[in-house]
This record gives structure tokens, C-alpha cells and sequence, in this order.
């Protein structure tokens, strides 16, 4: 028997993060690529820029690690099917968030949560094959103070088969099964009488 489970394939920030976050230190990339795995501690010290600015304009800042486009590229071990996969992202801003898949946009994320200060948003992927793949993050809307989203976090689960402990399976199929009793004949109290009858062995042959 099996049931299915999420697992995290890859994660990046932190899901429980501050109200606020420290941007780190660095520079303004007009384009900036990011590998999976790259990090040590891709959830508590990830090197992407968390700052991703309106393409068209660059971080207040200019001492703060910042982009206007942000590619994250990663690897699938096995194909999946359409919505086997769901891609979380949570951020700091009143921008509107774009996602491009290997080149292809992602539309209708569902916001999970929404407020001034942090949204949540879940994506459910298409089918997906085994290999590479680039998932492109920007940002739109008018140029505002600040004029740039604060990345929280990025999570990319899987939905997976899971079989079942084989105690937990051999205890349902011993539950589900009925035990088939001896007939007991119609004289049975005579039957009883016979010491002999009662000898379960007597009774197989």
C-alpha cells in the first residue's frame, strides 16, 4: 500500500524568516545566475542576491548584492508529471512577481498568504522532464521607495509515492483477513462427548 508525501527537493532562505531581513553586502547585476547546491547552507546563508529590482531601474543601495533578473538554474533527477511539482516563494514587497521555465511563463500563482509587509506564493508546475532547467524570477510594477522585492525564500517540492512499513502492511493484511472455522455438526453435543473429536489435529486428516 502507499500514500503520497511532499518531499523538498531543493530549498533556498529560510520558510520561518524575520519580519525583516539584512540584505547582504555586494553589488548591482543586471543579471545574475544562481546554481542549486552551489551553497554549503543554501537556507540559512544563500549567496543570491535577496534584493531583486524593476528591470528597468537598480537598488537604491549600490552597496547591497541586487539584481533585476535573477535565473536559478537546478537539475531534475526523474520526470514528472503536470502538477507533481510546486514551487513556494515568499518575499518582502508590493511587487508583482513574474516567473519564466525554461523560458516559458508561469501564470496564476496562488497566494497563500498577503499582507504589506510579506506574501507567500504557491506555483504548481507543468510536466517536467529528467535534467536541466532555469527558473527566471523579475519583477514589475511602478517605480516606487523602495523600488525592489526582498527575497525570503524559494522551496521546490515533489509529490512522491511511499510505500508503506512492512509491519504496518502485515498487520493490515492479517486485520483484513478471516479465519475459516471448523464445521461443527448438527449432534454436536455428541461430538463434544468425543474426547477425541475435540483434537483439532483429528479434524485435518
Amino acid at each position: 500500500m502507499t500514500e503520497t508525501k511532499a518531499v523538498t527537493l531543493w530549498q533556498i532562505g529560510r520558510d520561518d524568516s524575520p519580519a525583516e531581513i539584512e540584505p547582504k553586502q555586494g553589488s548591482w547585476f543586471r543579471e545574475y545566475n544562481y546554481t542549486v547546491e552551489i551553497d554549503s547552507d543554501s537556507i540559512n546563508n544563500p549567496s543570491i542576491p535577496q534584493l531583486v529590482a524593476i528591470p528597468h531601474t537598480q537598488a537604491d543601495n549600490q552597496e547591497h548584492l541586487s539584481t533585476g533578473k535573477l535565473n536559478i538554474y537546478f537539475t531534475l533527477d526523474c520526470n514528472h508529471e503536470a502538477e507533481e511539482l510546486t514551487l513556494f516563494y515568499g518575499c518582502f514587497g508590493r511587487q508583482k512577481s513574474c516567473f519564466l521555465l525554461d523560458g516559458q511563463p508561469l501564470l496564476n500563482p496562488v497566494i497563500k498568504s498577503s499582507s504589506e509587509e510579506f506574501q507567500q506564493l504557491e506555483i504548481t508546475l507543468p510536466k517536467m522532464t529528467v535534467g536541466d532547467h532555469i527558473l527566471t524570477i523579475t519583477v514589475s510594477g511602478e517605480q516606487q521607495d523602495p523600488d525592489y522585492q526582498v527575497i525570503s525564500y524559494l522551496k521546490l517540492e515533489a509529490k512522491q509515492l511511499e510505500n508503506l512499513e512492512p509491519e504496518a502492511l502485515e498487520l493490515e493484511i492479517l486485520t483484513e483477513t478471516k479465519a475459516d472455522l471448523l464445521p461443527v455438526p448438527e449432534d454436536w453435543a455428541a461430538w463434544i462427548a468425543d474426547k477425541t473429536k475435540l483434537n483439532i489435529w483429528n479434524q485435518l486428516w
